[in-house]
């Protein structure tokens, strides 16, 4: 009797202990998901971090800031006229 006893409790426990590892199983796989995506998530803002930073120094040059302002918002220097071609619809 106390050998059956026995071997109830001890299968109990390796059940539990079972158990116990499917759950720790499961929440690692899941957690390693999470972690590809916060990966690829930080890749991809390091990329538009660069591209941001390689944008700034050009703009830093006043040469290039006013070859922007010109191309994007029409800005002309005191005594300019500034001309718009409107081409021609056939």
């Amino acid at each position: 009797m106390k050998k059956i006893f026995t071997t109830i409790i001890a299968l109990l426990i390796l059940s539990w202990l079972g158990f116990q590892v499917y759950l720790l199983q499961k929440e690692r796989i899941t957690l390693a998901k999470e972690y590809q995506m916060v990966k690829q998530e930080c890749d991809e803002l390091s990329v538009d971090n660069l591209e941001v930073a390689e944008r700034l120094n050009y703009l830093a040059e006043p040469h290039n800031l006013e070859k922007e302002l010109r191309s994007k918002f029409n800005y002309i220097r005191p005594g300019e006229k500034l001309m718009i071609v409107i081409p021609k619809e056939e």
